[in-house]
């Protein structure tokens, strides 16, 4: 279900900033790794990944996921680490390594 409201929050931004989305996945599966959500734009592959009370873990298991995925497409990718409940430590932990968080 958030998947849903992260989808719509993603169009309504992407429209804002000149993106037009190319594509979408649920359960996208890349070398035994399943990525939430995959949105690939004309500038780059959003990768999201949704977690109800995120942890480090979480931010790191996204970015091995996030180098999975650059083998696969040619344009940037995005990680995005989706939460409800995220503590300011997951959330410096994320910034520090070019992760964007996304608080419902």
């Amino acid at each position: 279900m958030l998947a849903k409201f992260v989808y719509e929050d993603f169009m309504n931004n992407a429209t804002r900033t000149g993106e037009a989305i190319i594509s979408r996945e649920r359960n996208f599966k890349v070398d035994g790794h399943v990525i939430d959500l995959v949105i690939e734009t004309t500038k780059a592959v959003y990768i999201i990944d949704i977690e109800s009370t995120p942890r480090r873990r979480h931010v790191d298991k996204l970015l091995i996921k996030a180098a999975l995925a650059q083998k696969i497409f040619a344009k940037p990718i995005k990680p995005i680490l989706v939460g409800v409940r995220v503590n300011s430590d997951v959330e410096e932990y994320a910034k520090s390594r070019s992760v964007e968080i996304l608080k419902y």
